[in-house]
């Protein structure tokens, strides 16, 4: 978690250095939302672990150059209950992980204050698989697209609307490999200076 949280704080320094030397913005973003886990693969079962929809919680540093190019880097922590388990020793499970980000956003202006965008990004993940009597985790390279619709609230605060597919490699959990992947629906708002 300090590494995260040591990254989060080295980007935050670059984009506001950034921001001095180049003629685009710097911004800080919030987002908040749903998360629905896919069934996850269990050494050589397919589909042993199911999961209920979760929440998704994230904060962003990041550039934007243009109207169209920005570049960020995300946290985000994800958690949902486990359910539907086939040959593990979990009763009251769930599943949460804390990823950082490096993604590529392009928007394309649709009106004045409305923009869609794209979205791709690369970084690393902790997937974490708990219950009440044991939890282990793994940390593994992730990846992540999206789309989504970006408004002007004013002339330096954007609210976005938008569909995350985040996906990581496959994380050793008790010797096995586990499976992870979820579809994240999000609002959220950043702050340009």
């Amino acid at each position: 978690m300090n590494k995260f949280i040591s990254m989060l704080a080295a980007a935050c320094t670059f984009c506001v250095v950034a921001g001095s030397a180049w003629a685009g913005q710097t911004y800080v973003g919030v987002n908040a939302g749903i998360m629905t886990p896919t069934d996850s693969d269990y050494s050589f079962v397919d589909d042993a672990i199911g999961y209920d929809t979760g929440y998704d919680l994230g904060a962003s540093a990041g550039y934007k150059f243009n109207e169209n190019v920005r570049v960020e880097l995300a946290f985000d922590y994800t958690k949902a209950d486990a359910d539907n388990v086939v040959d593990m020793d979990v009763t009251d499970g769930d599943v949460d992980t804390k990823s950082l980000m490096i993604n590529g956003i392009y928007t394309v202006p649709v009106g004045e204050t409305v923009g869609i965008y794209g979205k791709a990004g690369f970084g690393i993940a902790e997937v974490e698989l708990e219950d009440d009597h044991w939890s282990e985790d793994d940390t593994v390279l992730a990846g992540n697209f999206g789309v989504g619709l970006t408004f002007a609230l004013a002339s330096n605060v954007d609210m976005d609307l938008g569909w995350t597919y985040f996906v990581t490699e496959d994380a050793t959990i008790m010797g096995e490999d586990l499976s992870y992947s979820d579809n994240r629906f999000n609002v959220g708002v950043r702050y340009m200076f």
